[in-house]
């Protein structure tokens, strides 16, 4: 109540004048300004954040592309037969390929939003598809001295789903696993097949680990749970929501179930169906 007095003078008598208000819904109206208000200054402080990691993110593989093309090109070292030269080549090819994961996340992420999101369902062999991934990561988690271990139960099987996607969702995870897991530390995937037909991913690793306030943010995109952890460890931050976004297109019921705790643990559960459904803002192809 908002309550305002007025002295008046009736007959020669003084009286005061007491005029009570209600102004919850005008307090409720304010409260619900100044949240839409604090969202949308998070939310441009984040994407801020996101293109400011990213223009360093874009630079990194660039300067090496340009860089050591430059010295093949001009043959700064001799003739082309040195043996550096295949290792400058090497380094070209790895920051080129990662730039084109940075690029291929940012246009994924733009479908998703855009409801243009695609999606290709056929017969996967999931061991095979696990173990393409495998090999895409393992240089980085050997570098990392992170060991892997898969765990696939049964140990052949497969399920009608976007390949390219699925395949995406594992390296993602992977790659994030490896990223916020310290030396000498161990990541398990475990992918099991479930009775009606679809199956769980689940992901642990020794890493750093989240809490369970964190977990929203980190599923939403732009919404790093901390810009400076991001930046420390180096990525668009876009890797775990691509995941849920992923696994919606699928119509996984609830979605991606996410835990998350401290060290010495963390870890993602995914269930996937076997038989996909339409899913609105997806086009089945």
């Amino acid at each position: 109540m908002k309550f305002s007095a007025e002295l008046m003078i009736v007959d020669g008598e003084k009286l005061v004048l007491l005029i009570g208000r209600d102004i919850t819904d005008e307090k409720k109206y304010e409260t619900e300004l100044r949240k839409s208000r604090d969202a949308a200054e998070l939310a441009n402080r984040t994407k801020s954040e996101f293109l400011a990691n990213m223009s360093h993110e874009l630079r990194t593989p660039l300067n090496a592309i340009l860089g050591f093309s430059e010295i093949i090109k001009d043959e700064v070292l001799g003739p082309l037969g040195d043996r550096r030269y295949s290792e400058y080549a090497a380094d070209v090819h790895r920051s080129g390929t990662h730039l084109l994961e940075i690029i291929n996340d940012i246009l994924d992420l733009s479908k998703v939003e855009a409801g243009r999101l695609e999606i290709y369902p056929s017969k996967v062999d999931i061991p095979n598809v696990v173990s393409q991934c495998l090999r895409l990561v393992q240089e980085r988690a050997d570098q990392a001295d992170v060991s892997i271990h898969i765990l696939i139960t049964p140990d052949n099987f497969s399920m009608t789903l976007d390949r390219r996607l699925f395949k995406q969702i594992l390296l993602n995870l992977l790659s994030n696993a490896i990223k916020f897991t310290s030396k000498g530390g161990s990541i398990h995937l475990e992918i099991k097949a479930k009775s009606d037909g679809g199956c769980h991913v689940s992901i642990t690793d020794t890493g750093i680990g989240m809490s369970k306030e964190d977990i929203a943010q980190a599923l939403t995109p732009f919404g790093q749970v901390d810009g400076a952890m991001t930046r420390r460890h180096q990525g668009t931050g876009l890797g775990l929501p691509l995941v849920a976004a992923f696994v919606a297109a699928h119509q996984a019921g609830s979605g991606s179930k996410v835990h998350r705790a401290r060290a010495p643990s963390s870890g993602l559960t995914c269930p996937m169906p076997m038989a996909r459904k339409p899913w609105i803002g997806s086009k089945i192809r």
